[in-house]
């Protein structure tokens, strides 16, 4: 028996789906988030998560800053969870990394 494929926002999401989703991302989703495009203009964010019964495609509100930063090659706006009414998910905090490794010039001359 093939399994039912749904697509449901978070905020309407039942216990067993919900407890399911944080048993997949016990850290939060926020690195798992995949961008589904509705047409050419409209897009949204969401994760998957299995139940026994059926597969679903967890839609998830999101904030996106675009903040121009200097030091930021990407050309990706950054994503933001957006607080979720009655969410009781943790969501990782992103560490800031000080290492700089532009600075540091490669020599891949050492084949002497």
């Amino acid at each position: 028996m093939t399994k039912k494929r749904l697509i449901v926002s978070y905020k309407n999401l039942s216990p067993e789906v919900l407890k399911a989703l944080k048993a997949k991302y016990p850290d939060g989703f926020t690195d798992h988030l995949i961008k589904i495009n509705k047409n050419e203009t409209e897009f949204f964010y969401a994760v998957s998560v299995e139940t026994d019964d059926a597969i679903y495609l967890v839609k998830v509100d999101v904030e996106v800053k675009n903040v121009q930063n200097d030091d930021d090659d990407d050309s990706f706006p950054d994503i933001e969870p957006a607080p979720v009414a009655g969410a009781d998910v943790d969501f990782p905090e992103e560490e800031e990394d000080d290492d700089d490794y532009a600075d540091d010039p490669v020599d891949d001359d050492d084949e002497d």
